[in-house]
């Protein structure tokens, strides 16, 4: 069940929690935006191609769940 704190003389769409952590995000994502659209002019060498970083940037996160599921399963 959803429940809103109002009464009837206001109009709530939202609470005030929800309607923070939709500001929170809304600012996030135009932050984002405006960092992949504009990073490049501000800081050229986070575009500057490197085949090593991006190999390691793909496989690490694979290679420590990896890692994690045979500790996991030793265990038990």
């Amino acid at each position: 069940m959803i429940s809103v704190d109002c009464d009837i003389t206001t109009i709530c769409l939202v609470k005030q929690d929800d309607l923070g952590y939709l500001l929170k995000l809304g600012g996030g994502s135009l932050l984002g935006a405006a960092a992949i659209k504009y990073g490049s002019a501000l800081f050229p060498v986070i575009t500057t191609p490197n085949i090593l970083q991006a190999l390691t940037m793909i496989f690490a996160p694979v290679i420590v769940a990896v890692l994690l599921l045979i500790k996991k399963s030793s265990v038990e």
